[in-house]
């Protein structure tokens, strides 16, 4: 068994071991109460940022040339729009503005925001 000074030599480590674990408990609460509380607008806004972004993709062809020397086919920047169905929270106003500035009519358009896929290329 153990002796007495054992005994409180293995009470104190387990003190020891305990509050290392509850302050490294508590750090860690208090980090998360932080960023839920404190933190909050800045993460939503950083989520929204991911849902609209715009990027540049370059064409990864060069021209094709028939036998002649004539131009087949040739690279073209063209802008395409994304919709995420998930992500939308006012269809209609999304239908009325795309196909106002994309010059499609609402028919077209709506066909393709209100199918239901993970995205849906306009």
């Amino acid at each position: 068994m153990l002796s007495d000074s054992n005994k409180i030599i293995h009470r104190k480590k387990m003190l020891v071991s305990f509050l290392i674990f509850t302050g490294i408990f508590a750090f860690l609460f208090g980090r998360l109460v932080y960023l839920c509380v404190w933190q909050a607008d800045h993460y939503a806004a950083m989520a929204t940022d991911l849902h609209e972004r715009e990027r540049s993709i370059k064409a990864a062809r060069g021209r094709i040339l028939d036998c002649n020397g004539k131009v087949l086919a040739d690279n073209k920047t063209v802008c395409t729009v994304s919709v995420i169905y998930n992500q939308i929270e006012d269809r209609e106003e999304v239908i009325q503005v795309l196909s106002r500035e994309l010059e499609l009519t609402d028919e077209y358009v709506r066909k393709r925001v209100e199918k239901y896929s993970s995205m849906e290329r306009i």
